[in-house]
């Protein structure tokens, strides 16, 4: 199962963030494999995507690798279900950020908007990460990649809002995010859950395609759109 672990701060974000950081890019055990992890804005948490082959070892990895971390006040989990990852092109620009869109939806309609936005036709500078199910204060999560907010808004305001079934949307930037996983396993894994295991005729994330997991440059390039 593949699920999004978030860390709260007693005070500093930060170093959560350098606590995750050091501490599962080295982790190596077989149950849980932390894959990346994120910082959105405007959000007081560290958000790592591990994969659990064994759900039960959660409770140890908790215990042993999040416990000690006294900057944590408190933690959350988020599930991702069928979760589908995107070819993403090798020559996109190079000033792209990501954004998370979250949805709410009417369980009615959940099979058939989960359907409709794998095979969403998206603009020439909106590129899909992934999508999953989260069935918590989530339905659907979407992780994709455009230049600014404003590209985003119009593409959720255009594609996504009008779908029968969807009641609420939410975008937010993701500040920064940093693959934990090295380059052999982050590549099984992007395999192991691609897209085109759902749509017949998807073309499978691969190794030629652009790694959306090292974003944290973005702010550093003057990617980061206008949040005023």
């Amino acid at each position: 199962m593949m699920l999004i672990v978030r860390m709260y701060p007693q005070y500093e974000v930060d170093k959560v963030w350098e606590y995750a950081e050091d501490r599962f890019s080295k982790y190596k055990k077989m149950d849980i494999v932390p894959l990346f992890m994120s910082q959105h804005d405007y959000q007081n948490f560290i958000s790592v995507v591990c994969e659990a082959n064994e759900p039960d070892m959660l409770a140890d990895f908790f215990g042993s690798e999040i416990a000690p971390c006294k900057e944590i006040s408190c933690t959350r989990t988020v599930t991702l279900i069928k979760p589908a990852f995107f070819a993403v092109p090798k020559d996109v620009p190079e000033n792209l950020c990501r954004f998370r869109v979250a949805l709410r939806l009417d369980p009615k309609y959940y099979t058939k908007i989960y359907d409709k936005i794998l095979t969403l036709k998206t603009p020439k500078n909106i590129f899909f990460a992934y999508v999953a199910y989260s069935f918590g204060e989530d339905d659907i999560l979407i992780s994709l990649l455009a230049e600014n907010k404003n590209i985003v808004r119009d593409f959720v305001s255009e594609s996504i809002e009008n779908i029968e079934g969807v009641e609420s949307v939410g975008v937010l930037l993701t500040h920064k995010t940093k693959r934990l996983a090295d380059d052999d396993v982050w590549r099984v894994h992007e395999r192991k859950y691609s897209v085109s295991r759902f749509v017949p005729g998807a073309k499978p994330a691969g190794e030629d395609d652009f790694d959306w997991t090292y974003l944290d440059h973005c702010s550093l390039h003057g990617a980061l759109p206008d949040e005023s």
